[in-house]
């Protein structure tokens, strides 16, 4: 018979083989609410994609996303996505907090003045290839990330991104919020202040 101190320790392992998944697994980032012609083109790809401003640009171009299922209410003609990617990839990738001000300029909505911030806060760093944090305009309690075209698939983005769409707004609302505060993924690599 094993003291239960070894099985513990046994079923410890156990877990933290699960945890320790090969790389190519993917880890939910966010959630997206599109039109069904945007999820049936994320459907044929795989992947999102990005063809042109699907909305408001506050924090620059690309796939808007926010930390909880179903976070932007749909309509019927809707859908409501989970977005994931490679968590090792996810890890090495640059971030950056956008806060609305930063040194007397506004930073949303203006996005010469969000790419020189970013450059200001590492000068080796391209603004096209960094995911983007911030408060959501209006909702100011709430969080958002922002995928630029660079990091998509479709551009060679590397972050091995894969999406599923379903109708079903009360199944995706019950899906986990996804903690970019304090998930050690996000906390990896990341650069500025939220405000």
């Amino acid at each position: 018979m094993y003291p239960i101190s070894k099985l513990v320790v046994v079923a410890l392992a156990c877990i933290g083989g699960v945890v320790a998944a090969p790389a190519h697994v993917g880890v939910i980032i966010g959630y997206r609410t599109v039109s069904d012609v945007q999820a049936a083109m994320y459907k044929k790809a795989g992947t999102p994609v990005f063809d042109k401003p699907w909305g408001d640009t506050q924090i620059g171009e690309g796939v808007y996303l926010t930390a909880k299922g179903a976070g932007w209410p749909g309509g019927t003609k809707d859908s409501f996505c989970a977005i994931s990617a490679n968590p090792a990839r996810l890890s090495s990738t640059k971030k950056a907090w956008i806060p609305e001000t930063y040194g007397g300029k506004t930073l949303w909505k203006k996005l010469a003045n969000i790419d020189a911030y970013i450059k200001s806060l590492d000068k080796t760093w391209d603004p096209a290839s960094v995911l983007r944090l911030s408060r959501i305009l209006g909702k100011e309690t709430e969080l958002q990330l922002l995928i630029p075209p660079k990091l998509l698939n479709q551009n060679g983005g590397g972050l091995g991104l894969t999406v599923t769409c379903t109708k079903d707004e009360k199944k995706m609302k019950n899906m986990p919020t996804i903690d970019w505060l304090n998930d050690s993924r996000w906390r990896t690599n990341v650069k500025g202040r939220m405000d």
